[in-house]
């Protein structure tokens, strides 16, 4: 019998070793830009700086909707595969004729015309696919 070379234990002397601690130096620290503040000049001839809660300072961007709130209706379509995935569900609610319906980009492409917008389109099973969209109300 032939005698074999033992081979070392790499993986042991890997594992027993402590991994060395990375060094880790704080940041230093740079002063934050500051904008200068306008003074406003008073009646009596003293100035002051605008107070941050005060009415007069300026805030973000208003939006579009002038601070309005922002309604949404929604709406779900469960998509079936019949030679092609067309809507079977809408909210639900089953559609009449559903396999004479048009197929899943010529519908999206009608609602999108109506206004509508996709959010998401989710795999519901092997052959369904269900799609939420939502449209400002």
């Amino acid at each position: 019998m032939s005698s074999r070379k033992e081979t070392p234990d790499v993986l042991g002397e890997i594992l027993s070793t402590p991994a060395p601690r990375p060094v880790v130096k704080p940041a230093p620290k740079t002063p934050t830009p500051q904008t200068p503040v306008k003074k406003k000049k008073t009646k009596k001839g003293t100035t002051r700086t605008p107070q941050s809660g005060s009415a007069k300072t300026k805030s973000a961007p208003q939006s579009p909707t002038d601070g309005a709130l922002v309604r949404w209706e929604y709406r779900t379509i469960l998509f079936r595969d019949f030679r092609g995935l067309r809507p079977r569900f809408v909210n639900g609610q089953e559609v009449e004729d559903w396999k004479k319906q048009p197929l899943i980009h010529l519908h999206l492409d009608e609602l999108g015309a109506q206004g509508w917008e996709l959010v998401n389109v989710i795999e519901k099973g092997r052959h369904e696919r269900e799609a939420y969209l939502k449209r400002r109300v």
